[in-house]
């Protein structure tokens, strides 16, 4: 989580580059810790990819901005699907 927050620092203090370094860095751990414990991490490692594109998109990345949105959305669908109570947005409403 720290690095996701230092990635959203960074970018609001216009250090772009160091910004998508640190999310590069989160997403690097993450899909690590969800390949060892998936039910953990992987909430965890979508978020980050969320941040990456923004990131990426913040950089003139459009093409890798995308393609890291569509895995955290596949991966917020495949949480949803075993989880609706905690990741869908009616859950949340409640």
């Amino acid at each position: 989580m720290s690095l996701n927050n230092l990635s959203n620092r960074r970018s609001e203090n216009g250090d772009r580059p160091g910004a998508l370094a640190a999310i590069e860095e989160a997403v690097t751990l993450y899909r690590e810790l969800a390949q060892a414990a998936p039910a953990v991490y992987t909430a965890d490692l979508a978020m980050s990819l969320n941040n990456l594109s923004n990131r990426r998109s913040g950089t003139g990345d459009p093409a890798g901005a995308l393609a890291a949105i569509e895995e955290a959305v596949t991966l917020y669908r495949e949480l949803a699907a075993t989880a609706p109570a905690v990741y869908t947005p009616t859950s949340r409403c409640r």
